[in-house]
């Protein structure tokens, strides 16, 4: 989660050192990073609410896709940022981290 100083608050899933990602929920994005390392991040500007309570799925598609699906469990509503296609043959959420950025 990010808040970009005021501007639309964005929901980011990013993998590293990948080249594959598609877009999820109308109104999502992917596209490439590079700087401190290069992989894909799907994005989706869709306005959090402080309180509310989030919840961030992972989950296998096969043949090395994983898509993250964002659930609002206050408002109950939910909506997919999109897939990324990784070597991985499965989700080890040691690894993962989620924050939010301001």
């Amino acid at each position: 989660m990010q808040d970009n100083g005021g501007e639309d608050q964005l929901f980011l899933f990013s993998a590293w050192g990948v080249t594959e990602a598609k877009a999820g929920t109308a109104g999502s994005w992917c596209q490439d990073f590079g700087g401190e390392a290069t992989g894909e991040n799907c994005r989706a500007n869709v306005p959090w609410k402080a309180g509310n309570t989030y919840t961030f799925t992972v989950s296998s598609e096969g043949d090395g896709w994983f898509g993250a699906t964002v659930t609002d469990t206050t408002a109950g509503t939910s909506f997919k940022l999109g897939s990324i296609r990784t070597p991985a043959t499965g989700v080890n959420t040691a690894g993962m981290v989620d924050w939010v950025e301001l």
